[in-house]
């Protein structure tokens, strides 16, 4: 039915998946882990991810399709949960809190219009994401990026992220270093932006088991996987834009 990417600023260690209604609405007394924002979760009402660090990600938003190939085989991490969108409206917020309390979240809500109704959201992490060195080292075995590739990829010319990665820090490269010592990275333009986390939206048919949750958010590292292959990243190239509908 639809793909697009969120590009989300963020400054907080968490974030909100929900409804528009939330903002100010029904969980404005809530407060993080206690008893109505923990019924907020099981309820499906707002869904809220802690995050390793305060950056910035682009989040991309699948409704009611298959993934395709490359975000099938690249994510790191998935957690399945009921979401409810009674008013038809997405958001995706850099915080969570302030938002259900009615504070001005505008700088870091992104938003979306999608079919009012209950939903069955899988949420994944791709490496390139905030959480995705996180979910890749609790998958284990913990290796160096750049020797996954290689193990995984033999042959391939490095892309242009692993590149710099590893300009920057040679130790990501066992056995390579010295081929790093001097290496200059440039991009031509701007560095590709990465997809770093996914939400596929379908009809909730039966609801999810509850995910784990601690001091109040959805935790990170559940359902961590290793691909088989190292991943390259998920370019957004269904990136949203300011007015957007």
């Amino acid at each position: 039915m639809s793909r697009t990417d969120l590009d989300v600023y963020n400054e907080a260690c968490g974030f909100l998946i929900g409804s528009a209604s939330l903002h100010g609405g029904a969980y404005s007394e809530a407060v993080d882990g206690d008893a109505e924002w923990l019924a907020g979760i099981a309820a499906g009402d707002f869904l809220p991810f802690e995050l390793v660090q305060d950056d910035g990600f682009i989040i991309r938003v699948v409704i009611d399709e298959p993934l395709s190939a490359r975000e099938e085989d690249e994510w790191v991490g998935r957690t399945r949960h009921k979401l409810r969108v009674p008013d038809g409206r997405l958001v995706v917020v850099g915080g969570c809190q302030e938002y259900l309390a009615g504070e001005e979240m505008d700088e870091f809500t992104a938003s979306l219009d999608v079919p009012p109704g209950d939903y069955l959201a899988e949420v994944y992490s791709y490496y390139h994401g905030v959480n995705g060195e996180f979910c890749l080292r609790e998958a284990g075995p913990d290796e160096p990026i750049a020797a996954y590739f290689r193990r995984t990829r033999p042959g391939e010319p490095f892309p242009l992220w692993l590149r710099d990665l590893c300009a920057d820090d040679p130790r990501l490269d066992p056995g390579h270093e010295e081929e790093w010592r001097d290496e200059q990275v440039d991009y031509d333009a701007e560095k590709p932006a990465h997809v770093g986390f996914l939400i596929h939206l379908s009809p909730l048919v039966e609801e999810p088991a509850a995910p784990a949750i601690e001091r109040g958010w959805i935790a990170i590292g559940q359902g961590a996987r290793r691909p088989d292959a190292c991943p390259l990243g998920l370019v957004a190239d269904h990136l949203a834009v300011e007015g957007d509908e």
